[in-house]
């Protein structure tokens, strides 16, 4: 048997790969995984909130219209509290510039017992 010959091509190769680029690749590619989870994570709970809005919260039901229309009557209406006192409950609208333009008596009566 003859040793083979030398000459480019015929190096000897180490029979152990170098440890510092495959551990760069191994730890590259599980930061790359961990963000693309995170990514994945985030755009789920986007999504979940945006069809818990779609579903729940944006959609207005019967009660809830029945609701607001009972509450803008209440609102906008002059009511007898107590007749033989003089007193009503008047249009919040109207409250505001009463108090807007006395508010000297605002503070007057808020200190009252």
């Amino acid at each position: 048997m003859s040793a083979p010959p030398h000459g480019p091509g015929n190096e000897v190769q180490p029979d152990a790969a170098a440890l510092g680029p495959v551990a760069a690749w191994v730890l590259g590619f599980f930061v790359f995984l961990v963000v693309i989870i995170v990514v994945l994570v985030r755009m789920f709970h986007v999504e979940v909130r945006n069809e818990i809005f779609k579903k729940q919260l944006a959609p207005e039901s019967a009660q809830l219209v029945s609701q607001r229309a009972q509450d803008a009557e209440r609102l906008g209406q002059y009511v007898p509290i107590d007749g033989e006192a003089g007193r009503y409950r008047i249009p919040i609208a109207r409250a505001q510039e009463l108090i807007a333009a006395e508010p000297q008596r605002l503070a007057a009566e808020s200190v009252r017992p």
